[in-house]
């Protein structure tokens, strides 16, 4: 659940996007930072959610390196 996520965590990277999500309930906020979360993440799905909310495209394109 959104509530339960770490606020952020140590991955970086030059290339790529950052995903911040805030929340309020009940007097309650909460933060959520990720840099370019691995699509079946929770908070990818939110994200992707809320884009489609705003009426955006939300195509998942994954890139293998390596």
């Amino acid at each position: 659940k959104y509530w339960n996520l770490k606020t952020s965590e140590r991955r970086e990277g030059h290339d790529g996007s950052r995903w911040l999500i805030e929340a309020v309930h009940d007097r309650r906020y909460k933060a959520v930072d990720r840099w370019s979360p691995e699509p079946s993440t929770g908070i990818a799905m939110i994200g992707r959610r809320l884009l489609e909310l705003a009426g955006w495209k939300t195509d998942v394109i994954q890139y293998g390196f390596g």
